[in-house]
């Protein structure tokens, strides 16, 4: 299974080398941990129950993510980490960052694609629930998914993107998305809300108090990056791969030390 993404990943239908970060990462000798995605918890769950399962269980999606990366760096050679994450992966690359800087833990940097959390998204999956063209099926209900999350679907908590860079968080978090995501309904219309406020997007309405957070943040090491193009953009478009480029060889500086000396 893991060839089968790295191929997708990687490789275009010709079979020539996709210009994306994960082959530049690559190409510059780093290391690739490829997790896999069972829980339906956006690698966030934390031995949490597995609701509306007719069977039970528990989701564990970031213990399993945060065991993964303590194998590696306890048994190989390990300088600089990222944690990248695209779609539910990208609520599971902030995850694994935040639960790491709990622990005393502080990656060299996070870059989440199309899907930092914000409770505003509540808003647009419930806005665009029942329409045929949108990307989740009709009935989804994200306040049920969102139980699966364990600490960090709980809004009492505070541990939302813009809440933690509020309270001075640090490691570095590249949020990127895309301006015409079909998955936020930019494909559909601009919620009313949205073009009431000034924004041209769903998207772009969707990262404003992680953009307002980063701005009163002084000298903050995050960076919001928003193209006109789809969903989970930095595998696919070389562009975005630039920014990517830019915000590593900027983090190596700003962190200096390797997180699991």
């Amino acid at each position: 299974m893991v060839n089968v993404v790295l191929q997708n990943r990687l490789f275009n239908n010709n079979g020539k080398l996709r210009d994306n970060t994960l082959t530049r990462r690559l190409q510059e000798g780093y290391r690739l941990l490829v997790l896999s995605y069972s829980d339906h918890d956006m690698y966030t769950g934390v031995g949490t129950e597995y609701i509306n399962n007719p069977i039970g269980g528990e989701v564990n999606g970031l213990q399993a993510s945060m065991s993964a990366v303590d194998y590696v760096t306890n048994n190989y050679p390990t300088t600089y980490v990222y944690a990248h994450g695209t779609s539910a992966g990208a609520t599971g690359s902030y995850s694994l960052g935040l639960s790491y800087y709990m622990e005393g833990i502080k990656l060299t940097g996070v870059i989440s694609d199309s899907l930092l959390p914000t409770l505003d998204l509540f808003y647009i999956m419930d806005e665009f629930n029942a329409h045929p063209d949108f990307n989740q099926k009709e009935g989804f209900d994200p306040q049920e998914a969102a139980k699966k999350l364990g600490p960090y679907g709980v809004e009492d908590n505070e541990l939302l993107a813009a809440e933690m860079i509020d309270k001075g968080y640090d490691v570095p978090m590249l949020g990127i998305g895309g301006t015409i995501d079909p998955f936020y309904g930019d494909h559909l219309y601009t919620l009313p809300v949205a073009e009431e406020a000034g924004y041209e997007s769903n998207v772009e309405w969707l990262h404003r108090n992680i953009d307002e957070a980063i701005n009163n943040q002084e000298n903050s090491p995050h960076r919001i990056v928003l193209l006109e193009t789809g969903h989970v953009p930095s595998i696919k478009v070389s562009k975005t791969s630039d920014y990517v480029d830019t915000f590593i060889e900027d983090t190596k500086a700003y962190n200096g030390n390797y997180p699991f000396e």
